[in-house]
């Protein structure tokens, strides 16, 4: 009888999907990493995965008209799939930290901003929260900003939730290897509360009762400024980048399977 007991542990351990195996990771080192796990939103601008031979490859985004700039990128393991959220969805029951590596351009000025779209599944074009940070805003300082209601589908921001939070002092400058965004979503009773830190830099914005939005999907929000001339034609001279996106806990669809799991095992120990 044990033995078809481990089997029956074997076999659910391998029915996880392995792009959950650690929460939810991409980190675009496989060719069709991008093009497989996110749908994109509209925007003008040009979105390609590397192929570098060292292996050190990531997103690029390079603005080439003055319209739109921006560029969001919604992780769900099915893009294909015309049924939203169904491989996307994440537990909101306990804090989520959501987190990705950016580069603010190469070359020249860079205005970019770099955020993380919080999205209600069952609407995701007009219900979401967002955690925004905008390279260069205040001279050279940084500054983050949350929003509510946007949609990400244009990678509008939607209407800003309390005021500006500046930087002390340069965090983020044009040339810099890649550094990491994180932002951690938490729900106390229906109110949600977003973190979002760059080293030493962070913010908290806390929503209004209501606002939370349960077992959530995440999208990337990325914003390479237009040229410096203001061209439509010209390309913009550099890009943001950015590269290993991961969500932690594991999502929400796992559950049932992980109780499932732990049952196996409570009945192996007795038996």
């Amino acid at each position: 009888m044990r033995k078809w007991k481990n089997i029956f542990v074997m076999c659910a351990v391998a029915a996880i999907p392995a792009t959950v195996g650690r929460a939810a990771l991409v980190d675009f080192e496989t060719a069709g990493d991008l093009t497989n796990n996110f749908r994109q939103s509209t925007g003008d601008a040009n979105v390609a995965q590397t192929a570098d031979a060292a292996g050190n490859d990531y997103v690029t985004v390079n603005n080439q008209q003055t319209a739109n700039a921006g560029k969001s990128f919604l992780y769900d393991t099915t893009p294909a799939d015309a049924t939203s959220g169904t491989a996307s969805t994440f537990s909101s029951t306990n804090p989520i930290t959501v987190s990705y590596a950016f580069q603010a351009g190469t070359t020249g000025t860079s205005t970019n901003s770099f955020g993380v779209y919080i999205i209600d599944p069952t609407n995701e074009t007009t219900n979401s929260l967002l955690a925004l940070l905008n390279v260069d805003a205040s001279a050279t300082n940084e500054r983050i900003r949350f929003f509510k209601d946007g949609n990400w589908s244009t990678s509008s921001a939607g209407t800003q939730v309390g005021s500006n939070n500046d930087s002390s002092s340069s965090i983020v400058a044009v040339g810099d290897p890649f550094k990491t965004l994180t932002l951690t979503y938490s729900v106390s009773g229906t109110t949600p509360t977003l973190t979002l830190a760059v080293g030493s830099f962070s913010a908290t914005s806390a929503f209004s009762a209501g606002d939370a939005i349960t077992n959530p999907e995440f999208a990337l929000r990325i914003y390479d400024a237009q040229t410096s001339d203001g061209s439509s034609i010209t390309q913009h001279t550099t890009t943001a980048n950015f590269d290993n996106f991961q969500v932690v806990p594991e999502p929400a669809s796992l559950g049932m399977l992980g109780a499932g799991l732990g049952l196996a095992l409570m009945r192996r120990r007795r038996a």
